[in-house]
């Protein structure tokens, strides 16, 4: 209420002393009342309830302000030599039990409207001043956001040096009533954002402000999501990466995983191949396994996937990723952990007024020139040959003859490369809605994704919708509901060294073949009817899945700070593949057209149960839960074959042969309790522990069951004493852990003895012995150890994190020869171990910080090592990899080819690894180690700068010391031993750097026509073997974001326009290369569609 003397009563000005008193005291009277009125009115209707036993008053008055609503202001040194007391009241006014909690204490109180005010006993009870003024009073409301003007709930919000002071609501809503004039500082804060201080001038009336809160400086204050639930960064001892909403946001690259690249330490990504939607390879922290799986475990808004593949996803819908790299942040999920936990959360609801985001893009992509993969035309081809041909000793004159006798038309010229390649095209839409109130809150989205790459043939498209409902039922109940349901349809080339495969095709297919013949109908003459073209447009190659990903979850409050948690979720995924062969072109050349067809249904089913306790007394802060999961996964499958088409029908009912047909199905389970217990000591010392027991039907009857550890310690050195006169570190803090966690990627039946069914004798039918039985078959174990320190300086200006990491895996699942008696040669044991370790990088540096949207400039950068060692082998394994104890998994043994004789251009090999012989007879050749598949260091920077709406920034990423092996190499340089044969023209690299005349040096072998010293396609050798070292341009993006009056006047919320591009420019250290660098981990090139660039342009609304 206000009180105002100003109008006709007498002025306070000309009266006597004494007459000037007794006014003052009537009115401070009247003050009183009415403040006394007010807190009967409100505060003596609550009722307090306490039990409290040699508590501090702080906790006292949190319990007090859970049960009245009430706020407590006061300093933290006025309540320093506050003692801890006895509080037993039950039913009681909030006076009385105020009463009994400062009792003996030296300390007392005021109640003023909702707010408690604490102050010394000795100091008098606050009056205000009595000028004209002070009767004059007024309201402060607002509305605290960050920087996306999304409503922040829950903050703080104080007047310095006043009793006011709230918390905002659920819109971020607050108002401060009955403020005098004057002039004050207003402090709000929130957990994550940094404090914000702003001074504020009340006068003659009412102020309403907006509040805007930016993200704090430290990264030690950011609520990262781990296992099993989340919490601030610097309370954690693991090691966890992070990836925000705002570096994932429309993303055009087609597989959440995909972005992962050049932002997380420790994470590989290889994508591998360029068709669309395509899942490539991710390893975190190096090689666990030699025939168990290598891929982490993806958890989804808490739900275990059974896939890895994420295609299914809407990058825009995640709010954040977290990669859980050691013991202490994955061993929660016990046996599925050893290869790393990937945790993505999708973005939920947020209470105020719902916010409608838009963003529309479209653009085109296009192949990544590589130097030397424009192919040769038929005179450059031609003239190799007959230089082959002469160089056998023949008579050049008679060159044309032979070219006639193979049918050879000069006049002819394809390009198979502009065949089989297009300018594809990129489009993605996104729409979502956000918003609620305090009790239910909702997030909806829909997209849809198309993308068609430059290989012919070859594209993906995606529609998502998306749906998170929370609802606050009471106090101390609460549900919540998430629903994604995705459809992708991919149609696909075949790859790697199938007769279909483009890729193949255009770098071997000789120019004077044709596409199509003069009437216009295909060329099917050569290469066994295998005309690519012909079988890329005509035949069909589809992949259509469905996916259904489902949680319901309920919260219950049993007393404060004790809760249950319930979350049950289903994963379906429903696949149809379709593979259909025209009559009359390559592998259905002769039997009337034939298709595979094929349905897989898999049924993930998971809940999960946890009590959770958390406590906080004085400096001493404890959270602990304990935890159930049961995990069943049911798979199915149907497969039919059939040939013999009608002419220009697909469906198998119009083909007349059935080939084959079958069904499968197979089931595993996996239940496990698990238990995780953090302490705190004042913010300083933080101790972990975790221990889950799994067990799991794939293994053996007597190892089902299997133990799993961690524990951590932190300490933030920062917040000590003596580190509080330097200026250098604003943050600074060591963490270490170990523990043990396991790996059951293995198949279902591996610890079962099986037997065949598809056996005959006698030409009856029977079973046949195909696998010998292990009961103590278990778990490939895991033991990380990490250390790391997590730092910020000049004030936060630039933080970041440093760790090493030694990761030991045993047990490692290995085929031990057997006696072949039973006709099975080997059975499956634990008998291997492996180590990988490394070091990790992250940092982000505020270089240049904006004032008043001016000019700033922000950098991310990580880098990463690996080393990768088989520490216990049985016996080695040898074949294009030699693996041995001391060796790396991926170290390459190949012949050494020591190039061209310079005097008569023949192959020359090492006969040994000193490389101080040669030999040019290929058998005589030594294989010895030739490097390794994987890189010794790979490193991703972006800067970011912007200056008054306009932005740009651009990621590069490199990746250095590995080795890549065109594995089908020796079938792409022939060196003219295939002489005219439909594929087997030569490269454009071999062209330009053959051996020509005595004297030429590092040179590629002289062209031989039919010959047979070199270019045959069983000779393997380090002629393959190329440097992987590559930088690329991975990503930039320039944005405009419009000007504040066009968006008022457009009545939007934000707009922002932008030109984007992925993978624009790669540099590359061999200049032997002819193919994109990035293939999978094992380093093979395999013949695979080349990685492609987007370029875009997008539109992003908020209204």
């Amino acid at each position: 209420m206000y009180l105002n003397l100003r109008g006709k009563g007498r002025p306070l000005t000309g009266l006597s002393p004494v007459a000037k008193t007794l006014r003052i005291m009537k009115l401070i009277a009247i003050l009183l009342l009415v403040g006394c009125l007010q807190v009967s009115a409100k505060g003596y209707a609550q009722k307090i309830t306490l039990h409290e036993k040699n508590a501090p008053l702080q906790k006292i008055f949190k319990e007090i302000r859970k049960q009245s609503g009430y706020l407590f202001l006061y300093t933290d040194e006025l309540i320093r030599d506050a003692r801890n007391t006895d509080v037993v009241v039950k039913e009681v006014p909030l006076e009385e039990a105020l009463r009994a909690a400062f009792k003996e204490q030296p300390l007392t109180f005021t109640i003023v409207n909702k707010t408690i005010i604490v102050r010394r006993k000795e100091e008098p009870a606050p009056v205000p001043a009595v000028t004209l003024e002070i009767f004059a009073k007024h309201s402060i409301k607002g509305t605290v956001v960050d920087e996306d003007n999304t409503p922040i709930s829950g903050a703080s919000v104080v007047l310095n040096g006043s009793k006011h002071g709230t918390s905002t609501g659920a819109a971020g809503e607050f108002v401060l009533n009955d403020v005098n004039s004057g002039e004050y500082e207003i402090v709000v804060t929130s957990v994550g954002f940094a404090r914000l201080t702003q001074k504020i001038r009340v006068r003659d009336e009412s102020l309403n402000l907006t509040l805007t809160l930016t993200k704090s400086a430290s990264r030690l204050d950011e609520i990262v999501v781990t296992a099993y639930g989340s919490g601030r960064q610097g309370s954690i001892t693991g090691s966890v990466s992070t990836m925000t909403s705002k570096q994932l946001e429309h993303s055009p690259r087609a597989s959440v995983q995909d972005n992962l690249q050049g932002n997380v330490s420790g994470v590989m990504v290889s994508t591998g191949s360029g068709q669309p939607g395509y899942s490539g390879n991710v390893r975190i922290r190096g090689i666990g396994s030699i025939n168990a799986g290598n891929v982490p475990l993806y958890v989804v808004d808490g739900v275990p996937l059974y896939a890895s593949d994420l295609n299914s996803l809407n990058t825009s819908d995640v709010a954040s990723i977290s990669v859980l790299k050691d013991a202490s942040a994955a061993t929660l999920y016990g046996s599925r952990a050893a290869n790393g936990v990937i945790i993505i959360t999708t973005k939920k609801g947020v209470a105020g007024k719902t916010q409608f985001s838009a963003s529309a893009q479209t653009g085109s992509n296009t192949i990544t020139n590589v130097q030397g993969s424009t192919p040769l035309n038929t005179n450059e081809m031609l003239e190799l040959l007959k230089e082959g041909w002469v160089n056998t000793g023949k008579n050049a004159a008679d060159f044309e003859a032979e070219m006639k006798a193979n049918g050879v038309d000069p006049t002819i010229n394809t390009d198979w490369f502009d065949a089989l390649i297009r300018r594809g095209a990129y489009q993605q839409f996104d729409l979502s809605a956000s918003g609620g109130n305090d009790k239910s809150k909702f997030y909806a989205s829909a997209s849809y994704y198309n993308a068609k790459a430059p290989m012919l043939g070859s594209d993906f498209k995606r529609y998502t919708t998306k749906i998170n409902l929370s609802n606050q039922a009471t106090s101390r109940f609460s549900f919540s509901l998430g629903l994604l349901a995705s459809a992708t349809k991919s149609n696909l080339v075949k790859d790697e060294g199938s007769n279909a495969n483009p890729v193949r095709a255009y770098k071997r297919y000789q120019p004077w073949l044709r596409i199509y013949k003069d009437d216009g109908s295909y060329d099917l003459s050569y290469s066994n009817n295998y005309n690519p073209v012909a079988f890329v447009k005509e035949n069909r190659l589809t992949q259509d899945r469905y996916n259904f990903l489902g949680n319901i979850g309920a919260k219950l409050v049993i007393i404060n700070g004790l809760t249950l948690e319930t979350q049950n979720s289903v994963d379906f995924q429903y696949s149809e593949n379709f593979d259909y062969a025209k009559s009359g072109i390559g592998t259905a050349r002769t039997n009337g057209g034939i298709a595979d067809y094929g349905t897989g249904k898999i049924i993930n089913f998971v809940s999960t149960n946890i009590l959770r306790y958390k406590k906080d007394w004085g400096v001493h802060g404890l959270e602990t839960f304990i935890g159930y999961e049961g995990q069943k996964i049911q798979s199915s499958g149907v497969t039919l074959t059939k040939r013999n088409f009608i002419p220009n029908t697909y469906t198998l009912d119009n083909a007349s042969v059935l080939v084959s047909g079958g069904s499968s199905g197979t089931s595993n389970t996996l239940m496990g309790g698990f238990s995780n217990v953090s302490y705190n000591y004042d913010g300083r010392y933080y101790l972990s522990g975790s221990f889950r027991r799994d067990g799991s039907s794939r293994f053996g009857e007597d190892q089902k069951f299997g133990n799993f550890w961690s524990v951590g310690a932190s300490w933030n050195v920062a917040a000590e004493k003596f580190m509080h006169t330097q200026k250098l570190f604003s943050d600074l803090r060591l963490r270490v852990t170990y523990g043990s966690n396991g790996n059951q990627s293995i198949g279902d039946f591996e610890s079962r003895g099986l037997y065949g069914n598809t056996y005959s004798y006698d030409n009856n039918p029977g079973f046949a012995l195909i696998q010998y039985g292990n009961e103590l078959l278990t778990w490939e174990k895991n033991k990380p150890f990490n250390v790391g320190v997590d730092f910020g300086i000049l004030n936060s200006r630039i933080q970041g994190s440093l760790e090493y990491y030694v990761r030991t895996t045993s047990a490692l699942l290995l085929e031990r020869p057997v006696s072949a008696t039973n006709g099975v040669t080997s059975v499956m044991q634990n008998i291997g171990s492996m180590e990988n370790s490394g070091i990790e990088l992250e940092m982000n540096s505020l270089n240049i910080q904006s004032k008043e949207n001016g000019f700033s400039w922000n950098t991310r950068f990580m880098f990463a090592t690996l080393k990768n060692k088989i520490t216990r082998l049985q016996s080695p394994i040898v074949g294009t990899f030699n693996r041995y104890e001391g060796g790396d998994f991926y170290q390459y043994y190949l012949p050494g080819f020591a190039g061209a004789d310079e005097n008569n251009g023949e192959s020359l090999w090492y006969t040994d690894g000193t490389k101080s012989t040669t030999t040019n007879v290929y058998g005589n050749a030594a294989r010895f180690n030739q490097g390794s598949a994987l890189p010794d260091w790979y490193a991703g920077i972006t800067n970011t700068f912007a200056f008054k709406g306009i932005s740009l920034s651009f990621q590069f990423y490199g990746n250095f010391g590995n080795k890549l092996y065109d594995n089908w190499g020796s079938n792409s340089y022939g060196d003219g031993s295939a002489g005219f044969g439909p594929t087997s023209a030569l490269p454009r690299y071999y062209y330009e750097n053959r051996w020509q005349k005595a004297g030429d040096k590092g040179k590629q072998p002289k062209v031989m026509y039919r010959g047979s010293q070199s270019g045959s396609s069983n000779h393997s050798s380090t002629r393959f073997l190329y440097d992987g070292d590559y930088i690329r341009l991975r990503d930039i993006t320039v944005g405009y974001e419009l000007p504040k009056q066009w968006i008022n006047n457009l009545h939007l919320g934000s707009a922002r326009i932008y030109l984007r591009s992925n993978n624009l420019y790669t540099w590359l250290k061999d200049d032997r290369l002819s193919f994109d660098p990035e293939v999978g981990v094992d380093g093979y090139v395999d013949q695979n569609a080349p990685i492609y660039k987007t370029i875009l342009v997008g539109l992003d609304i908020k209204f």
